[in-house]
């Protein structure tokens, strides 16, 4: 008995105790059409891989689909690339996701179902410095007898967006009239596109209480200075003296092509004692002869307009005749300001009016909190006739 048979994807099996020979047909692969390289630029959000023409069958009528994948197959990211599933069809199990691998699984499914369903996986890249290296995309298909065919396209290219840089700052304390050398710590950027020898602050607007330099150099609002001169301690600050707490100034960070926005820098003030009390002028005390060692004989009044007047001091003592009585120690000035005479004086002619001179001039000097001191200013002191007239 002959036989006679196309194989073409068919199989024979040979029955040789009956002498039958059987034909049968062996399973084909399912086929995947219509992949398209893509691009993908810094920013865009999520992308379908798959456009509309995309399509995924089996040629045997009837098979059924069991699983898809869609991974990342070349230059894969950890850290930045990431496959998203945006339908509803599976449920918790049915899909899985890891390094880069995206997974369906669900069986007994038509090809038109997951070519649906694929059509629904996109691609995510949030970070702010692409790798751009272009990726691999494997398609992946396989019906329920087992077979599998996968297809792979490219996202050809990965396009970087340059991003702004981002001003960080501190804070700087100064005493009242010094100078603050700036560094990293208190003025600073970080931008996921520039190194920092790219990066330039603009001063968008300068301090009312001070001045800022560099390299002792002035500068005027909208001048530039480098990140390397902030590193080195080149940009300093400098207050005026001014009876201020605070200052600031605007400042933005500048890559060559796009500003961060402007921040303000604050400074706070540290107050310095550095104005000398004052003394008031024409002063003049009297006392009748013959008072007693330390009673005052008067106040001598002065003001300072910070830490407040803490001391005062007789530096020198004359008579209206201009002959100098500072070596005898006759007076003594509290820290209040209070005038008297001191013991040697109490006994001497500074306290008897017949004994001339009857009036000194007393040069005096106050001191403040922060040991500032006033110009010196003469207090006259005379002395009076305590004669008693009787009444008449």
């Amino acid at each position: 008995i002959a036989y006679s048979y196309a194989t073409n994807d068919w199989g024979t099996y040979v029955d040789s105790t009956n002498g039958f020979v059987f034909a049968t047909r062996s399973n084909q692969i399912p086929t995947i059409a219509n992949t398209t390289n893509i691009t993908y630029t810094e920013g865009e959000g999520e992308k379908a891989l798959l456009d509309s023409s995309f399509d995924v069958d089996d040629p045997d009528d009837g098979d059924l689909a069991d699983s898809a994948s869609v991974y990342i197959s070349a230059n894969y990211t950890s850290d930045q690339d990431t496959l998203i599933y945006s339908g509803s069809a599976f449920s918790e199990g049915e899909i899985t996701y890891l390094n880069g691998r995206l997974r369906m699984m669900k069986a007994a499914q038509s090809f038109s179902f997951y070519s649906d369903e694929l059509k629904k996986v996109k691609y995510l890249n949030n970070a702010d410095s692409l790798v751009a290296d272009d990726r691999q995309i494997t398609i992946k298909i396989t019906d329920e007898k087992g077979g599998s065919t996968s297809e792979t396209f490219d996202i050809a290219s990965i396009t970087q967006v340059n991003d702004a840089p981002t001003i960080v700052l501190g804070t700087a304390t100064l005493a009242e009239g010094a100078t603050y050398s700036f560094t990293l710590d208190e003025i600073t950027n970080t931008d996921p596109d520039n190194a920092d020898s790219d990066i330039k602050y603009i001063f968008t607007s300068l301090p009312q209480n001070g001045g800022i330099s560099v390299s002792g150099s002035p500068i005027s609002a909208l001048d530039t200075v480098t990140h390397s001169q902030i590193a080195s301690s080149l940009v300093t600050y400098t207050h005026n003296h001014s009876e201020t707490t605070t200052d600031e100034f605007g400042i933005k960070a500048f890559d060559g092509d796009l500003a961060s926005t402007a921040q303000t820098f604050n400074i706070t003030i540290t107050p310095v004692d550095d104005t000398d009390p004052t003394v008031d002028g024409n002063q003049a005390m009297s006392f009748e002869e013959g008072i007693e060692s330390g009673q005052e004989i008067g106040t001598v009044s002065a003001s300072d307009s910070e830490s407040g007047v803490t001391s005062f001091a007789i530096i020198a003592v004359v008579d209206k005749d201009g002959e100098d009585y500072t070596a005898n120690s006759w007076f003594a000035i509290s820290n209040t300001g209070a005038v008297s005479l001191t013991s040697v004086g109490a006994d001497t002619a500074s306290n008897d009016y017949e004994t001339l001179p009857n009036r000194y001039i007393l040069t005096v000097r106050a001191t403040d909190g922060a040991s500032n001191s006033s110009s010196t200013q003469d207090v006259v002191v005379d002395v009076l006739n305590d004669v008693t007239y009787p009444l008449e």
